[in-house]
């Protein structure tokens, strides 16, 4: 415990950290604030068909890939990734304060695969930035400075749902939209009026396209596997709280918060840990704590057992989530933007499948049958992960030997 405050300590020291840890701080709130209300957003204040929502929501989370990668690609060639940050955000302002005043499927439509979803990027932009900006030789002290700074993500993650809930409980989606519109404006005037700086003022040189090796794929395909859970759980979650246990939905903000809460101990000390220890031996841990969430709420009842199960999600979002960042930055380390965007991109992917099956999953079968499709992904992606790593283990013996 004392080595991890000490570890913490340098951190601190390291110049630009501060920043980076508020503004990714807010952006967790951001995030947080509306993420919980996506599916009551659809199908309740909407009134959209489970047909109509699931288009909507895999639409606008494959443009949303789309952009991502984009940009991804952009920011490690071009001269200032600060200012492809700002444009993101202002984009995100611009369509939350679209989707505040507008129910028309169309136009909601529209800005959500073009506008929210380029705010999605301002994620790993943010995190490829830190690589750059706080970049260290050791590999240790990278993922440690990386997982911290995503714990800090995560507890945005515990103030947002609970703000949101109440913006959401006694104003609507009108002021809800509009809170997270002026989030993101206030993050623009964050990130302006830090001394955040580039390292070199220079276009950056012109890098070679990402191979897709074997053990990418593999890690690409596991990473969409559960993330394809993480989706589903996340749409399902307020409906099954509401609509199968008829529970208040006052206690969906609480539910997200408490997982949060569990997320921040657990990364930081997972993110000093990581670098001590194989990260995707951490990370499929990680992946076996989100198939327990899962079953267990497949058959929960009640609302202490909820709480109770929270836990769990919070260590699998820590590990899953906490050392995802460094996991695929260290596969490609000298390009951040795209390896970073490549793992968002998992999680975007992993969106637009949960989008497709929730639809259809809610026509044919009650909420409790998703968590249990969820839990068939997370041991798929358990698989995935472990063969991927006995790929490059098997490599690396092959290298040793020839030498």
């Amino acid at each position: 415990m004392n080595k991890l405050i000490l570890s913490l300590k340098n951190m601190v020291q390291i110049p630009d950290f501060k920043q980076f840890m508020v503004t990714i701080f807010f952006l967790g709130v951001t995030a947080s604030v509306y993420g919980p209300y996506i599916s009551i957003f659809g199908l309740q204040e909407m009134q959209m068909t489970p047909a109509l929502f699931s288009l909507y929501y895999s639409l606008s989370t494959i443009f949303g890939i789309v952009l991502n990668l984009a940009l991804g690609r952009l920011s490690d060639v071009v001269r200032s990734r600060k200012l492809i940050i700002f444009a993101v955000l202002l984009s995100g302002a611009v369509g939350y304060a679209i989707l505040a005043f507008s129910r028309n499927y169309s136009v909601v439509l529209i800005s959500s695969c073009l506008f929210v979803a380029l705010s999605n990027a301002a994620f790993p932009q943010l995190f490829a930035f830190a690589k750059e900006t706080l970049g260290h030789d050791s590999q240790e002290t990278n993922t440690s400075v990386i997982g911290t700074l995503r714990s800090f993500y995560s507890i945005g993650w515990v103030i947002g749902p609970l703000l949101g809930s109440l913006v959401f409980l006694y104003y609507g989606f009108t002021w809800l939209y509009l809170f997270v519109a002026v989030l993101f404006l206030m993050l623009m005037v964050i990130l302006k009026s830090g001394k955040l700086h580039e390292n070199d003022n220079k276009a950056r040189p012109k890098k070679k396209a990402v191979v897709m090796s074997r053990k990418i794929f593999l890690s690409v395909v596991s990473f969409i596997f559960i993330f394809t859970a993480s989706g589903i759980s996340m749409i399902s979650l307020p409906l099954l709280i509401t609509e199968e246990l008829h529970i208040s939905k006052a206690y969906i903000g609480v539910l997200y918060s408490a997982a949060s809460f569990t997320e921040i101990p657990c990364m930081m000390f997972f993110g000093y840990v990581a670098g001590k220890v194989n990260k995707s031996r951490l990370v499929a841990a990680g992946i076996a704590a989100a198939l327990l969430y899962y079953f267990g709420m497949m058959l929960a009842s009640q609302m202490w057992q909820l709480f109770c199960l929270q836990i769990l999600s919070g260590i699998a979002i820590s590990l899953i989530m906490g050392l995802g960042i460094s996991y695929f930055q260290d596969l490609i380390s000298d390009q951040p933007g795209t390896t970073t965007a490549l793992y968002t991109t998992t999680n975007r992917l992993g969106s637009v499948t949960a989008g497709f099956l929730t639809g259809y999953l809610y026509q044919w079968y009650n909420y409790r049958v998703t968590f249990l499709v969820c839990g068939i992904m997370a041991i798929c992606s358990l698989v995935f992960l472990f063969i991927s790593n006995i790929n490059s283990a098997a490599l690396k013996q092959n290298e040793s030997n020839s030498m």
